[in-house]
């Protein structure tokens, strides 16, 4: 293939591809917690093995996509999204260690709607009740009903 063929798609599936596999990795680094059938690291390595499995898929329909179309790279709305959600996720994963599960994602989930919500449909009321309510239910749930323990954080 030649310089031009390598469009967006293909160079995103890549990325999707090897973010899937950091995530494979990192999962077995999981430690498991208390003794239980399923530990903590069951759901992340689950979720991280369909990463991948998806990632396949995608860069080699990628691929073939690209074999048939010889274009120019852009950037289209869609990989700045992809972009300034990359981003957010490495912001998010420090602030997770300093400020706790919770206050981390309300923010996290505020600015992630935010970047993929027209600035004309925001309704921020709803955007607000949904990045607090959201967070505090799936603490809750972890809390209460798995017995699970998220992150605390330095501060809180």
């Amino acid at each position: 293939m030649n310089e031009k063929s390598w469009n967006g798609d293909v160079i995103f599936s890549f990325i999707l591809l090897i973010l899937g596999v950091v995530l494979v990795i990192g999962s077995f680094n999981i430690n498991q917690g208390v003794e239980m059938v399923n530990g903590g690291e069951l759901m992340p390595r689950i979720i991280a093995f369909l990463w991948v499995c998806l990632s396949v898929i995608t860069f080699i329909i990628a691929l073939a996509k690209s074999a048939k179309e010889s274009k120019e790279y852009h950037c289209s709305g869609d990989q700045k999204g992809f972009l300034l959600t990359l981003g957010l996720l490495l912001l998010y994963l420090l602030l997770i260690t300093i400020f706790g599960f919770r206050l981390s994602s309300i923010v996290y989930l505020f600015l992630q709607i935010l970047i993929f919500t027209p600035k004309a449909k925001r309704n921020y009321y709803i955007i607000i009740l949904i990045s607090v309510v959201l967070p505090l239910l799936v603490y809750w749930i972890f809390n209460s009903l798995f017995e699970l323990i998220l992150p605390k954080g330095i501060l809180f």
